[in-house]
Order: C-alpha cells, then sequence, then structure tokens
C-alpha cells in the first residue's frame, strides 16, 4: 500500500476572506471606510511530480511498480503516454486520483537482468490553471540480479525467465503461479480443486531434465494445503512416454507450511524426465481447497520419508470445510459451528432427535492412511450424555466400509478424547469417517461435538487382532436353511466379487420371523472354536441386502450343546451394496443368554430381518 503525505493549504479566495476579515476587525469597533475588493492572484507555479517504486531491496524478482506523485491536481493531463520507459516494458497503469498514478513495468522478452528506468519529460503534463510542468523527472530500479533462487531448489517458481513451461490442468484443477501465503518465499505454484472437480485433479507442467543421479533419487518441496493431512502425489514423466507416480508424505496442519518427500527410487537414471504433474488429495471429492507448492528440490541419496505421526484427518476449522453430512434422520440436525468451552475453533455439532437408531454424520476426511500397525483413531468428543456407546468407521467408495468400532473409553458429559480401534483392509482406500453417537436408540435431543480427528501413529493405541472363522470359499463349507424352506446355497458372488458367498432367499409368504441360516463345515461337523475372551466379543460378516433398515441377528452356539448359544442383532445402513455387520456379543439381545467366554461357540446361525414374518 502506498502513503501520500496530505498538505493542507489556503486556497485563493480562503486567503482573500481571512484578509478582509483581519481587516475588518470585530466587535463594535467603527466601520472601516469603503475600499474597493482586491484582485484574485493568479496561479502561475508549474506542477511537479515526484517518482519512487515499491522494491525495498537492491534488485527485484520480477514486475516493479513505479508511483507518479504530483504536486497538485493534474486531472486528466497525464497518461501512460507521457511516460517513457527503458530497459522493460509498460504494463498496467493507472491514474487512482488526480495527484497520483501508477505503472507496472516488466522485463523485455529473454532478458534476465538489467535496469528499469522511466522518466518523464518536462511539458508532459498540466494543473488546473494551464500550467504545464518544466521539470523533467526520472527514476530507475535494477533487476534479476541479486535475487537468485535458492541454490539447492531444481525449481522455485521465481526464475527469471520462468524455470516452467506449458502450465496446464486436467479434472478441473485451477493453477497459477502467484505470491505464496505467509512464511513462503516468494513466488509459488497454486493448485485449487474447485467444487463439482474430478478427485483426480491436477496440474502439468515442462522443465529442464530433472537432474536425478544414482544418489540423488527424492524430490522434497514445501507444501501448504487449507486442509491437514493432504497427500499430494508427484508424477514426472518422458514427454509422451514412461512416467513414474508417488505419493508424498502428509502435509502438516491447515494453512502452513511443511515439507513433504517423493520417494523416487525407482526412476530409471537413463532416460529424461522433463515433465511435472502434481494432483493434491486424489482420493478426495473437494469444494475449494487451494494447496501451494514451493521450493521443489532434487535430494541427494535416497530418503526414507520421515516417521509419519498423527495425522490429523479433520479439525473441522479447514477452509473451505470438509464436506459432511447427516444420515438416518439427522441430516437437517447436522451442523458446523464453534464447540462448547474447552474445544478448539469449530466443531461438527449433531443433534440425536428421532430418526433411525443409526442416524449419525459422515465426514469425507480425504485417504485414511491405514497400515497393518496403523489402524487407531482418536476423537475428541463432547456429549451432554454420558455412558452412551460410542461408534465409528470408516468408509469408502463403492460401499467400502470398516467394521463398526466402539470406543475403548467409556463417555463422559463434557469434552473427552475417544479412542477406536478400527479393523480396516489396508489394500483398500478409505477417504470418509462415519460418526455413530448412541448407536441402536432412537435419540430424544441429545447434542455431540466432534472435533480433531486423527489417525495416530503406527503402534499407538490398542492392539484387537482380527481372525477370520470362515470365507465360504473354504472346502466343505455349507449353509442350511430351516423354517420355511429357504433357499440357502453357495454360488460365486453375483454382486461384482469373484468369491464364493452364500445366498439367502425369503419366500414372501409362510416364513416363520425366526427362518435362518446355519454355516457348518462338513468336514467336523462344526466350525473351530471361536476365539472370544475378555477384550474380544466382537464377530463381524459381509452382507448384500436388497433393503436397507432391517435387522440381521446373529446367533452362536456350542453344536453339541444348544443351550449354551449367545444372540446379537445389527442394522443393514445400505441397500443393494456390500457392507460389513458388527455384531457386538457382549450385548446380547433381551431375554437371551450372556457370553461365557469358557464355553465353546462354533457353530453360527444368520437370521435376516428377524421378527419379520
Amino acid at each position: 500500500m502506498k502513503l501520500l503525505r496530505k498538505h493542507t493549504s489556503l486556497t485563493a479566495s480562503m486567503l482573500l476572506a481571512a484578509m478582509i476579515l483581519s481587516a475588518c476587525g470585530g466587535g463594535d469597533a467603527e466601520s472601516p471606510p469603503t475600499r474597493a475588493p482586491l484582485a484574485p492572484v493568479a496561479d502561475t507555479t508549474p506542477p511537479t511530480v515526484s517518482i519512487t517504486d515499491d522494491e525495498a531491496g537492491d534488485s527485484a524478482s520480477g514486475p516493479v511498480t513505479f508511483t507518479f506523485s504530483f504536486s497538485e491536481d493534474v486531472g486528466s493531463s497525464f497518461t501512460a503516454d507521457d511516460i517513457t520507459v527503458t530497459g522493460g516494458t509498460k504494463g498496467t497503469f493507472e491514474m487512482t486520483t488526480g495527484r497520483l498514478a501508477e505503472l507496472v513495468v516488466t522485463p523485455n522478452t529473454g532478458e534476465t537482468s538489467g535496469t528499469f528506468t522511466v522518466s518523464v519529460a518536462a511539458g508532459a503534463f498540466s494543473d488546473a490553471a494551464g500550467n504545464a510542468n518544466t521539470a523533467v523527472a526520472t527514476a530507475s530500479q535494477a533487476f534479476g540480479a541479486t535475487t537468485p533462487p535458492p541454490s539447492d531448489a531444481f525449481l522455485s517458481f521465481d526464475e527469471v525467465p520462468e524455470a516452467f513451461a506449458d502450465l496446464g490442468a486436467y479434472g478441473g484443477a485451477l493453477p497459477t503461479v502467484e505470491t505464496g501465503p505467509t512464511g513462503g518465499t516468494g513466488k509459488a505454484l497454486k493448485i485449487v480443486k474447485p467444487a463439482g472437480g474430478e478427485v483426480w485433479g491436477g496440474t502439468f507442467f515442462t522443465t529442464a531434465k530433472i537432474p536425478f543421479a544414482s544418489d540423488k533419487k527424492s524430490i522434497t518441496a514445501r507444501v501448504q494445503s487449507s486442509r491437514a493431512g493432504a497427500v499430494l502425489k508427484f508424477k514426472v514423466e518422458i514427454a509422451g512416454g514412461a512416467n513414474v507416480e508417488v505419493a508424498g508424505t502428509p502435509t502438516g496442519a491447515a494453512n502452513t507450511w511443511s515439507t513433504v518427500t517423493w520417494d523416487f527410487s525407482a526412476v530409471d537414471l537413463t532416460k529424461n524426465y522433463t515433465v511435472i504433474a502434481i494432483t493434491p488429495d486424489a482420493e478426495l471429492t473437494t469444494s475449494g481447497v487451494s494447496y501451494f507448492v514451493d521450493d521443489i528440490k532434487v535430494v541427494a541419496g535416497t530418503v526414507t520419508p520421515p516417521p509419519v505421526g498423527s495425522s490429523t484427518l479433520a479439525t473441522f476449522d479447514e477452509s473451505p470445510a470438509l464436506p459432511f453430512a447427516g444420515f438416518g434422520g439427522a441430516e437437517a440436525n447436522t451442523t458446523l459451528e464453534t464447540g462448547p468451552t474447552g474445544g478448539t475453533g469449530k466443531a461438527l455439532k449433531l443433534v440425536r432427535s428421532g430418526g433411525d437408531v443409526f442416524a449419525g454424520a459422515v465426514v469425507t476426511t480425504g485417504k485414511v492412511g491405514f497400515t497393518a500397525d496403523r489402524k487407531t483413531i482418536t476423537v475428541r468428543v463432547h456429549s451432554s450424555k454420558a455412558g452412551v456407546p460410542m461408534w465409528i468407521k470408516a468408509e469408502g467408495a463403492g460401499g467400502l466400509q470398516t467394521p463398526d468400532a466402539k470406543s475403548t473409553t467409556e463417555v463422559v458429559t463434557g469434552w473427552q478424547t475417544l479412542t477406536f480401534v478400527l479393523n480396516a483392509d489396508v489394500t483398500k482406500t478409505y477417504d470418509k469417517v462415519t460418526l455413530l453417537p448412541d448407536l441402536g436408540t432412537v435419540g430424544t435431543g441429545q447434542i455431540y461435538f466432534f472435533d480433531d480427528i486423527k489417525l495416530l501413529e503406527a503402534g499407538a493405541g490398542p492392539v484387537i487382532e482380527a481372525k477370520t472363522i470362515f470365507t465360504l470359499d473354504e472346502p466343505g463349507a455349507q449353509t442350511v436353511g430351516f423354517e420355511g424352506a429357504w433357499e440357502s446355497t453357495i454360488v460365486n458372488d453375483p454382486k461384482g466379487g469373484t468369491n464364493k458367498v452364500g445366498r439367502v432367499v425369503k419366500p414372501g409368504s409362510g416364513v416363520p420371523f425366526y427362518a435362518g441360516t446355519t454355516v457348518v463345515t462338513v468336514a467336523n461337523g462344526g466350525l473351530p472354536k471361536i476365539g472370544f475372551t475378555s477384550t474380544a466379543k466382537t464377530m463381524t460378516v459381509r452382507v448384500w441386502s436388497p433393503d436397507a433398515g432391517i435387522p440381521v441377528r446373529l446367533k452362536v452356539e456350542d453344536i453339541a450343546d444348544s443351550a449354551k448359544s449367545v444372540e446379537t442383532e445389527a442394522t443393514v445402513t445400505l441397500a443393494s451394496g456390500w457392507q460389513t455387520l458388527t455384531f457386538n456379543f457382549a450385548n446380547p439381545v433381551s431375554g437371551t443368554p450372556a457370553l461365557d467366554v469358557a464355553n465353546t461357540y462354533n457353530k453360527v446361525t444368520i437370521f435376516f430381518n428377524f421378527g419379520t414374518n
């Protein structure tokens, strides 16, 4: 911003009035003799101009804005044509007021250093009285000589001329090169993924040959994202040919700079990679998230990315906000607002009032980086009710879901951090977290706030081992329907899979509400003993149902003693799609026996839409 020093002076008419008042005196003094009025004083002073620029250093790294400050109002008598420029090219000109003008000067094509000189000749402009300027004004500014890019940066986006070309986009992304946010160094590559764009949207450009070497096979860059934990894919290509693409380490907190590393140990050193493509958050549908990339370096040595600590999936302070939605009757009661006292900024608010027993909210977080030893998520929760069951699950495209995971911590009233261990398939991509407060109960006005969803570092949190009991692909697997002549067979998955599944048909009439299907292994007349323990009391089953909202009951028993059994239920939430239901045998159906981990349970029976004829 340019600050102008304001000067106050008396005009000729004001001066005349002051002189008359002084001559007249005041009070009851005798009136002076009548005299002729004074003639106006003619303005014969020529206007002048001073020239300054916006560059604080000795040398500019790019375009320079020159400011022309006039001693008095020159109206429209001054234009860009009155300015002579050498060593550069005229850009935008603006007469902001009658006493102030600005002109942007850029380097001539192909010139990387030199000096801009601007001058205004005598007689170029005039004031309101018609007086023309008589003094010549000149100013100079060096450019390009003392602001080289960082010595170890392959591409800093501050190079003059530019060190990249053919900037383009795909999937609806919007790339530009502009001054980066506070904390950066000069210009940066900005990528915006607007609402309605493709998840794979990104940008590409050409550069000089990327200087990979036997001991230089990693790339680092400074990155800032408006969402925490963003993952950017970086691709290097031969023009029209082979390429290598890798995902970088996650960014840090939202709207802060962090260093991201890409491991390119798979590059072929005999090839000339001259095309770069960057795809931010390739698994996330965004609504205006912005990313800045700066100071791209080819790093000596094959760099092992730093250990990944807690990855923040959502803080609800992101700008723009992460997509979220309520479901099961909570659609209108899910909002983003400042949380209760003790919270940090905004939080996701969910009110459970009526609706379904599975009402909740889903947040699109971007890819959740599950690994074999990294499956624990924490969430800060504020509950208006203590002791409620709190569950979450992760979801992905095509109906992919993890089993529901219950908090390992008892819920209290107020803010607390809850821990969840998710049995995720690490070969799949999950990009949403679903929040299920008081699952299994119709809400009566309870209020919940959720904040700071994090995936903990490898090895953190409790470890729960999941064991597969049966898959129906095993030799000797068999399903047996009962009570109503159900059709119960094992078939190849007709709904998109390649494995075998149990297919159950419940006729439209004449079938009692407790008709079901038992799964057995013919070889030994039953399943291996199910390994329930004091801490492992949950089973999951993948199901496909044409209807959502139906109860599914799962029963386990001793094949040799039917009196030893436990029954519990889960509810289908997805119509015509595969989902994983979680059955908690620590919470048996009322009126049925409790789980006794000392018993042998080796028979499993499933009842679809239990309770309905």
